[in-house]
């Protein structure tokens, strides 16, 4: 084949093949898109010449090749060639997520069980290790849980009739558990959770108990000076502010109670204990979770909040406030609150009948806290170190008693003697402690100012004794 000046020969020879194509092809694709078009005027050769120039100088080779028609038969191939492809690198994007849920759970499950053959007891697996404690106790059956639970209520509650039987039973579960996946430190996390449940159902018959019987101020109030820990008595009443406590605020509220604390209460409320232990079956605990995360274990139906709630909170808040407030002027920005939120309450549909029950709850509740702070105001005078401090902290107990009295005036009268008689009592043994302490340290170095507080303590004990009669 001759050679054409100025082309390279590679380009002539891939050219060649196409020859009859381009011939057969180039002038009849013009004649179809123009009827009218006329054949080159410069003879076939030259015509031929300058085409095949234009297709190797250029990209037209590789234009001709992708711009042909396919056939039928090659488009389904291509077709499913390309489902393949998909179906292959793309199949985490189309499968359904709850089976990918699945599949994964399954995985977790599997490497899990691998590693229960290690010796090392409380060792997290590689799979469990990466895990929170609510993901991997999602792996956990709900019967193992109950079990565990059951019996550190047992214990904790001291509802044991064969404590040796009970231990051991417990450690059985925990092995259980361990068995199944949860590490050591993990045990923890779920004493808490048990913990939590015995609380918020003591607290949920506690709550019914005080806003149900007329009695209960008064036998809460022997509660609340018998308590160690003021805080746990505040938590406690704050918390009866609320109409229903939210999961967030059950948290919140709970932290800082002990169990101790709510069996007593509960004992004082006059509440079966043993009827209450009794609830504390496999079969009535249930498991929640917050938000479909965090765990947690209850015994009763988790009441629904209703729309009105929160406004109700912030209404019985607001009135108990008030009734602790001695100032009159500072009480009326909280009344101008309480008008507004009485009339909003109104339009919810909270009858009249409605509202006066919240404020008499609300009277009551701010006549415990008083009684909560005469309590520590007795104790504070029988720990001041002069006559000065002693005079301002009776000032204050003088203020207390009177609201005391203004706010409990349907408290019998034999309940209010009880009640004071009860703070005597415990500034007299609390002054009795203090000063056989001060008499003692005497002893071991004798300091003037330790003798001037000796003689103070002395005469405020008197001072207790002629009012208490003794």
């Amino acid at each position: 084949m001759a050679s054409i000046e100025g082309i390279p020969s590679s380009n002539q020879i891939a050219a060649a093949a196409g020859t009859g194509g381009a011939l057969s092809t180039g002038f009849d694709r013009k004649v179809k898109l123009d009827p009218n078009a006329k054949a080159p005027e410069n003879g076939p050769n030259t015509g031929f010449k300058d085409l095949l120039i234009e297709m190797i100088s250029s990209d037209g080779i590789s234009e001709v090749n992708v711009k042909r028609e396919r056939k039928p038969l090659e488009e389904e191939l291509l077709y499913q060639q390309e489902l393949k492809r998909i179906s292959e690198n793309r199949l985490n994007s189309v499968v359904r997520k709850k089976d990918e849920k699945k599949r994964q759970k399954k995985r977790l499950a599997q490497e899990l069980e691998k590693e229960k053959g290690s010796e090392e007891t409380g060792k997290l697996s590689p799979a469990a290790q990466y895990l929170s404690f609510s993901e991997r106790v999602k792996l956990i059956e709900e019967s193992l849980l109950k079990d565990y639970v059951f019996l550190t209520a047992k214990a904790a509650l001291g509802k044991n009739e064969e404590p040796d039987t009970v231990r051991i039973s417990l450690a059985q579960a925990r092995e259980a558990l361990m068995k199944a996946g949860l590490s050591e430190g993990d045990f923890k996390y779920l004493d808490q959770k048990a913990r939590d449940m015995i609380k918020e159902s003591f607290f949920r018959l506690i709550k019914d108990r005080f806003f149900a019987s007329v009695n209960s101020p008064l036998d809460m109030s022997g509660w609340i000076l018998n308590a160690k820990s003021p805080k746990s008595i505040i938590d406690i009443l704050n918390a009866l502010e609320k109409e229903t406590l939210t999961l967030s605020d059950r948290a919140k509220v709970l932290d800082g109670l002990d169990v101790s604390d709510m069996v007593q209460l509960a004992r004082h409320l006059n509440l079966d204990i043993d009827s209450i232990m009794d609830l504390f079956t496999r079969e009535n605990i249930k498991v929640g979770r917050d938000g479909g995360s965090d765990i947690f274990f209850h015994m009763f139906d988790i009441p629904r909040i209703r729309d009105v709630s929160p406004m109700i909170d912030d209404f019985r808040s607001f009135q108990t406030d008030q009734y602790l407030e001695d100032n009159p002027i500072k009480r009326i920005p909280s009344s101008i609150a309480l008008r507004r939120l009485e009339v909003r309450l109104r339009e919810m549909g909270l009858d009249k009948e409605t509202i006066e029950s919240i404020k008499t709850q609300s009277r009551r509740i701010a006549w415990l806290k008083t009684i909560s702070d005469l309590k520590e105001s007795h104790l504070q005078r029988i720990l001041t170190s002069s006559s000065r401090e002693f005079d301002k902290v009776s000032g204050a107990i003088t203020k207390l008693t009177n609201r005391s009295n203004s706010l409990g005036y349907d408290i019998p009268k034999e309940g209010i003697k009880w009640i004071e008689s009860g703070l005597e009592n415990l500034a007299l043994e609390t002054a009795r402690y203090k000063l056989e302490l001060l008499r003692s340290l005497q002893k071991l170095s004798f300091e003037e100012s330790r003798n001037r507080d000796i003689q103070h303590l002395t005469s405020v004990i008197s001072a207790i004794k002629r009012r208490a009669g003794l």
